[in-house]
């Protein structure tokens, strides 16, 4: 099947020769010639996998056009390139930050461009594989009814096969462990509310590569493939104020929820799924002593193997960078 790659860009000969070379390697171009209509096309029921950005265009710019989509949760991930005629490393790094997966300098060299779409080709298939593993885990694991995660059995098998993964692709592998801020004295009726309320806020969070397990009673694991340390921390931050948005209605009446959170990254090192476990239930029980709504970061113990430079470049995860802190305190 031909894959359809969107080219977003005012200037018509710009747009017209892009068209032709995609055509040309076998793609099916879709063309937008301002951001808006770019960023319809791509938060459409079916867009495109692949999209070429001109930085500069008229109503959004090409930037403004990746944060927008990369804000969206739950969606299938899109690959996308900035075409530019910036050379800064400022404006390089800017862009990546805001969730391009690549660049590409203006005017094009046709195998430089080539090369871009094959990697990110590459990257789409991963994922793919990644989602179809979770899947068939899912049809042969039992699932717990009541948050829809994975059942705490599989919680190893999960990470082991990740872990394989992120190894064999050099890759960073993050895992985030949640405890619900409940009082020890409430029935366990009732914190099964909170933490059902509180799983359905993160799943619809997650990328469809990640997985959420449960892992005990008041505890959720979110496997995070492709995903620095930095970046965990960072989408804890949003999942705790997810945790915190509402009350829930249980038996006991409106009670107010939120969660801390322990977070291990591999972050270039090899680790084995125990270790990675014990770092982020150390972190979570270290965040759990220190006060509701914490975030604790765990590193890799020193003289862990490191795998080398890293390979396929991360999923964004939709969502702000913020500063490394080890310890957050919720409000």
């Amino acid at each position: 099947m031909t894959m359809r790659a969107l080219i977003a860009d005012d200037d018509p000969m710009s747009r017209r020769m892009l068209e032709l070379v995609l055509g040309k390697l076998g793609y099916e171009g879709v063309t937008e010639i301002n951001g808006q209509g770019a960023l319809d096309r791509l938060t459409s029921a079916d867009p495109p996998q692949l999209a070429i950005l001109d930085w500069m265009m008229p109503q959004l710019d090409g930037l403004e056009v990746v944060r927008r989509v990369r804000a969206r949760t739950g969606a299938p991930y899109i690959y996308m390139l900035l075409l530019t005629s910036r050379t800064q490393s400022a404006d390089v790094v800017k862009g990546l930050e805001a969730g391009a997966d690549d660049y590409i300098l203006k005017p094009f060299n046709v195998n430089e461009l080539q090369a871009r779409l094959r990697a990110g080709e590459r990257v789409l298939a991963a994922q793919r594989d990644l989602v179809a593993a979770r899947e068939s885990q899912r049809g042969l694991a039992g699932v717990d009814e009541a948050t829809g995660a994975f059942g705490p059995g599989t919680l190893q098998p999960l990470l082991s096969r990740d872990l394989a993964r992120a190894r064999f692709e050099r890759a960073s592998m993050s895992i985030v462990m949640a405890a619900l801020d409940a009082p020890a004295d409430l029935p366990s009726g009732v914190r099964s509310e909170m933490l059902v309320a509180v799983s359905k806020r993160i799943r619809a969070m997650l990328r469809p590569c990640d997985a959420l397990v449960r892992a005990g009673e008041t505890n959720l694991c979110m496997l995070l493939p492709n995903t620095t340390g930095k970046e965990a921390a960072s989408f804890a931050e949003h999942m705790r104020a997810a945790s915190q948005a509402e009350s829930v209605s249980t038996a006991r009446g409106a009670m107010p929820t939120g969660c801390s959170f322990g977070i291990a990254s591999t972050d270039g090192a090899s680790l084995d799924a125990a270790t990675l476990l014990k770092m982020a239930t150390s972190a979570l029980e270290q965040g759990r002593g220190g006060g509701r709504g914490q975030i604790v970061t765990s590193r890799p113990p020193p003289g862990a193997p490191t795998l080398g430079a890293h390979g396929p470049p991360p999923m964004p995860r939709g969502i702000r960078t913020l500063g490394a802190t080890e310890t957050g305190r919720g409000p």
